[in-house]
C-alpha cells in the first residue's frame, strides 16, 4: 500500500531523524526514539516526533481545472524533539545539540533532500508531488516536573506539492 501525502513526507523524515538522533551522545541508545505523532512526557529520555498540522490550497482555480485539485498546496509540518534529564544544565546542553542536529538535518542532509523530492502520491487520476520545502519557526518551551527537567523544541516544516 502507498502512503499518501502528507504522511508519505512524516515517514521519510521521521526516517532521517532516527540517524540524526542516534548520533548524539550523552545517553545510550535506548534512551532515544522517534515517532510519528506529537511526542508525550512518558517517551524516551531523548524523542522526535515528526507529524502534520494543516494543509492549505496555495491557489483557488477550479474553473478550468479537469480535477477541480488547486494547483500548488502547502502541507505544514511539526518536528519536535523531546529531552528529559535530571541535571538541568547537561539538559539544556543535550537539548541545544539535538535541537540543531535536527535543523541541520533539515537543511544539509542531501539523501533527505533527494528522498522529499522524489515523495509522489497517484490518486483519481491525479499525480501529487513535492515541489520545495521549506524550515520555519523553531520554538523552544523548557519545564521541570518531579525534579526531572523538560526541554522541547518544536520546528515547523512547510512543503509544497504540485497536482497535474
Amino acid at each position: 500500500m502507498t502512503i499518501g501525502f502528507p504522511q508519505n513526507a512524516v515517514v521519510t523524515i521521521a526516517q532521517h531523524m532516527k540517524v540524526a538522533v542516534a548520533g548524539i551522545s550523552d545517553l545510550d541508545p535506548t534512551g532515544k526514539a522517534v515517532f510519528t505523532r506529537p511526542l508525550r512526557p512518558s517517551d524516551p529520555a531523548v524523542s522526535g516526533g515528526v507529524f502534520a498540522l494543516d494543509w492549505r490550497p496555495d491557489d483557488y482555480e477550479i474553473m478550468g481545472r479537469p480535477n477541480g485539485d488547486p494547483t500548488l498546496a502547502t502541507y505544514m509540518l511539526a518536528i519536535q524533539i523531546l529531552v528529559k534529564h535530571t541535571d538541568e544544565q547537561e539538559g539544556l546542553a543535550l537539548h541545544s545539540e539535538t535541537a540543531k542536529a535536527v535543523r541541520s538535518m533539515l537543511y544539509r542532509d542531501a539523501v533527505l533532500r533527494v528522498a522529499l523530492t522524489s515523495l509522489t502520491e497517484s490518486s483519481l487520476g491525479v499525480t501529487e508531488r513535492a515541489l520545495k520545502w521549506g524550515v520555519g519557526q523553531q520554538r523552544y518551551a523548557n519545564n521541570e516536573l518531579n525534579g526531572t527537567f523538560l526541554f522541547l523544541t518544536t520546528t515547523e516544516l512547510s512543503l509544497q506539492t504540485q497536482t497535474i
